[in-house]
């Protein structure tokens, strides 16, 4: 069991696989261990997928017996998707971006593509990991139906390094008392204060002006529900209703 679960994660580079079920596990997480009444609201709003299309010998092999064709190793460049792109095309192998819009009417847009040459694909869009993996399945079709990627080609390994999360809290944070905390870093570079948590992996930004914050960074539903007890921790100490308790 070991030995399986060691080769999964090489396969997929150490990178996190996509949560289908984020939401629910997170729901949970906060029934076992509830978040502060003073968070006011929390939703993602940007997941970067990264999906390689490049097969291993044994799943070139597999592909190969099953549907009568191997998928060659990069993309060429073809000028009927090179006008979809942002990217002018090179001479050999393909690099193009495209964005692309909503499914159908009344949905969020798929996102936003980079399509290498060396068979590797970073979305970035709305709105969680589920939207994530069907935008970009619908991606790989599409490629396939306009004879970029061979027939064969389907993914090798998808993973969600990065997913972008924003909050508010219900009090005001008095921007005097987080720049001076502890915790708290800032810069006159950028307009709000970087909070330092438990981990590492996630440096919240927080705009005092509407009490609003980011939490980039995010890979799993018990990292964001541990990170958000810590920010809110923070926030807590630093809001105007904690200062005039104080005095």
């Amino acid at each position: 069991m070991a030995t399986k679960a060691k080769r999964a994660k090489r396969t997929r580079g150490g990178k996190p696989p996509p949560v289908l079920l984020f939401a629910e596990q997170f729901r949970r997480l906060c029934e076992s261990s509830p978040l502060p009444d003073s968070l006011e609201a929390l939703s993602t709003t940007n997941v970067v997928l990264l999906a390689t299309l490049t097969l291993t010998p044994a799943q070139a092999y597999r592909h190969g017996k099953w549907f009568r064709g191997v998928a060659p190793p990069v993309l060429s460049t073809q000028d009927s998707v090179a006008r979809f792109s942002h990217v002018p095309a090179g001479r050999s192998a393909a690099h193009y971006r495209i964005r692309c819009g909503p499914p159908a009417p009344g949905r969020v847009p798929d996102g936003k593509y980079l399509v290498f040459g060396t068979k590797s694909v970073i979305r970035a869009g709305k709105h969680s990991h589920p939207d994530a993996v069907a935008a970009t399945l619908r991606m790989i079709r599409c490629l396939r139906n306009i004879k970029l990627l061979h027939p064969a080609s389907s993914y090798a390994a998808l993973s969600c390094p990065n997913t972008v999360v924003t909050g508010r809290s219900k009090r005001d944070v008095v921007k005097a008392n987080l720049e001076v905390h502890w915790r708290a870093h800032s810069t006159l570079r950028f307009p709000g204060v970087a909070v330092n948590i438990p981990g590492g992996s996630i440096v919240p930004e927080v705009y005092c002006s509407d009490n609003r914050f980011i939490m980039p960074g995010v890979r799993t539903p018990g990292q964001l529900h541990a990170a958000a007890l810590s920010l809110m921790e923070c926030l807590d100490e630093c809001s105007s209703s904690s200062s005039s308790s104080t005095q």
